[in-house]
């Protein structure tokens, strides 16, 4: 499908900070413009997925109605600006949330236990020098989780499982 084969073809969609897959997706669907070079005045949708979006950028999409986020954060959003101005705010959820947590869960228990560690010793034939670590263990310790967002939730949860 390209994007002359869409109902909106035409329409002008801004992406600020956008991958190479997701610049790729929206360009077969609408017009898209790259910021912060490209504008239209008739955009009517801003794509972020990296960058901040302040009064100056607002200020060059006057038609704007819809900003669409997949970030985790919100760090880069001014709530009160897009309010103020009547924009909408969407994001896509928590997407990605699981896979972040079960990362952080396999890197802490990696780090604790040794993992990698103790993989790169035995391939390289070094564990007959005693050098292979097992004494750590993740179950009965405490964790500290810096924010409660949806992804520190996540690991909280798989957190309490280990006891």
């Amino acid at each position: 499908m390209t994007s002359s084969d869409t109902p909106f073809a035409s329409r002008p969609v801004a992406g600020l900070g956008l991958s190479p897959s997701t610049t790729a997706e929206l360009s077969r669907r609408f017009r898209l413009l790259t910021l912060p070079g490209e504008v239209d005045p008739q955009t009517e949708v801003l794509a972020v997925q990296k960058g901040k979006i302040d009064a100056a950028l607002l200020d060059r999409l006057p038609a704007l109605k819809l900003v669409a986020t997949s970030a985790a954060g919100f760090d880069n959003l001014d709530f009160d600006l897009l309010k103020s101005r009547g924009i909408t705010l969407s994001n896509r959820g928590n997407s990605r949330d699981i896979d972040v947590a079960d990362l952080a869960i396999g890197l802490l228990i990696d780090a604790v236990r040794r993992i990698a560690f103790n993989d790169r010793v035995v391939r390289a034939g070094r564990w007959v020098e005693g050098r292979v670590q097992q004494k750590q263990r993740v179950s009965g310790r405490k964790l500290g989780v810096l924010g409660l967002g949806r992804i520190g939730k996540e690991i909280g949860i798989r957190a309490q499982a280990m006891k």
